[in-house]
């Protein structure tokens, strides 16, 4: 069947086929076809298949991501496409000698998984993708406002998918990441807040609050006082249940123990023995 034949897609076929019974164990059949096809203006899409088929065949290497590079030029459409830009983008962070490189393809795969996020279903698994790049390389990204923007401008049914890993980020070292996390949580609450208020009550009652989340908190009580006031009270009396007293104090000590320089907190830490104090004699019903 594919002795001597002149039609591309049909060894394509069999290139596919060769590699994937395991008659070859190297992927020279699919880049003499990419090499043939290379200048051939009436067979892209032919050309284009057969770069996909080899990534998907290929471990991650950053010499492979010119060639997606160009199908992307021919078919800017092609979900199968963005993905592999995506994931070998992503991958080669893991593979980059130096913070510029991976800077680089770090920025690579958040433009490829925020238009898988476009073109597809909000995928969580993308979603995930595109949150823990943004955190993890943040002002270091080549684009870092736009992905900001382009974070602060998701659709409803995508950011409810990510609320926990957005949550967990209002203490983010960096000022700018920790500001783009607020904004896209304001814009949410606009239609959203129900959405929102038990894990925000939830939070503030089970860290220690930085300014920054104390200020945000104190804006999202003041734009939606009555039921930030219902959820407080439901998140206060779920807390008191899940964590016992001495939960709590060992919780307590251990925020003193971590105190740096503790002479320069000696107020602080008076604040937190009260409150131990308070703890240990408060009455116990039930």
């Amino acid at each position: 069947l594919f002795k001597n034949c002149n039609d591309e897609r049909v060894n394509l076929m069999k290139a596919k086929f060769r590699f994937d019974r395991g008659f070859t164990k190297n992927l020279e059949e699919f880049e003499t076809i990419i090499e043939r096809l290379y200048n051939d203006e009436s067979k892209k899409d032919v050309y284009c298949d057969a770069i996909c088929a080899y990534a998907s065949r290929c471990p991650i290497s950053t010499s492979v991501i010119p060639k997606i590079f160009e199908v992307l030029k021919i078919q800017p459409n092609r979900v199968r496409a963005w993905k592999h830009w995506a994931y070998f983008n992503f991958g080669c962070t893991k593979l980059a000698e130096n913070n510029d490189n991976c800077a680089e393809y770090a920025t690579n795969a958040i433009r490829g998984f925020s238009k898988l996020v476009k073109m597809t279903s909000p995928s969580l698994h993308y979603l995930c993708q595109l949150c823990a790049l943004f955190f993890t390389y943040g002002p270091r990204l080549r684009n870092f406002k736009a992905t900001a923007e382009n974070l602060t401008s998701l659709t409803s049914s995508s950011v409810i998918q990510i609320i926990p890993q957005l949550i967990v980020q209002f203490d983010h070292p960096n000022d700018d990441v920790r500001q783009t996390v607020y904004t896209i949580i304001k814009n949410f609450s606009i239609k959203h807040f129900q959405a929102l208020a038990m894990p925000l009550c939830l939070i503030s009652n089970t860290h220690h609050s930085t300014e920054s989340f104390k200020d945000f908190m104190s804006q999202m009580e003041n734009d939606h006082r009555s039921v930030m006031e219902e959820a407080k009270n439901f998140a206060m009396a779920m807390v008191s249940i899940a964590i016992t007293d001495v939960e709590k104090v060992l919780g307590i000590l251990d925020s003193i123990i971590n105190f740096q320089h503790p002479n320069n907190h000696i107020k602080k830490i008076q604040e937190l023995f009260n409150r131990i104090r308070t703890i240990i004699c408060q009455e116990h019903h039930g």
